[in-house]
């Protein structure tokens, strides 16, 4: 999840903002474009979602937020690559 309800998510000069402040995705591969969106407030009830691999998913820049309700499953662990095998306790947001 790139935005938390109440929040407001925003793309320029490639760089995530969350209230305006740069977000740091220390997990994207080098070279991943972001393109300019926003800004939008998630609202109270929604999370603002985006893929790893932004040039092939859409995300909620296509979508909008997801309600929680509509969430059934978080991630824990990376299988692939097996470089990256591990757990999700550290994850970004």
């Amino acid at each position: 999840m790139i935005g938390l309800p109440g929040e407001t998510v925003s793309v320029a000069g490639n760089t995530v903002r969350i209230n305006g402040a740069p977000l740091d995705e220390p997990y994207l591969a080098p070279g991943t474009v972001n393109d300019d969106f926003g800004p939008v407030t998630v609202s109270m009830a929604s999370f603002f979602v985006l893929g790893d691999t932004r040039q092939n998913s859409d995300g909620s820049r296509m979508f909008g937020p997801i309600a929680s309700s509509s969430i059934v499953a978080v991630g824990t662990t990376i299988l692939a690559p097996a470089g990256h095998k591990g757990s999700i306790a550290g994850s970004p947001r």
